[in-house]
């Protein structure tokens, strides 16, 4: 009998601290990674992310290709200012050019 209570009563705390480890981790910032694109691809993401609660979901960190100029711009353009503000950006090189054949990006890569 005296084991059954203390067994119960081991729950019981478990679940309790299991429920504020859950409320306390649903109120943490969650680091979002956005990849943008050319071919369409950059409008998909901004489509998909301006609806973002960006109190919950931040600090952004957008990527692009090196030589891409026009994502970034566009993201700027359509982004939300309180999305910006704390948006981190990175640059990353292309394995190929958009139109680049696959056989001539093996040199170059």
């Amino acid at each position: 009998m005296l084991y059954t209570a203390i067994a119960a009563g081991a729950v019981v705390l478990l679940a309790l601290l299991l429920r504020r480890r859950r409320k306390r981790d649903s109120q943490k910032k969650i680091k979002t990674l956005v990849v943008l694109g050319s071919g369409g691809h950059t409008a998909e993401m901004l489509r998909l992310i301006t609806d973002f609660d960006f109190d919950r979901y931040g600090p952004l960190t957008l990527v692009t290709a090196a030589t891409d100029t026009t994502s970034r711009a566009k993201a700027e353009r359509e982004l939300p200012r309180e999305a910006l503000a704390t948006a981190r950006w990175a640059a990353i090189p292309r394995a190929r050019e958009v139109g680049q054949s696959f056989g001539s990006s093996v040199p170059s890569t």
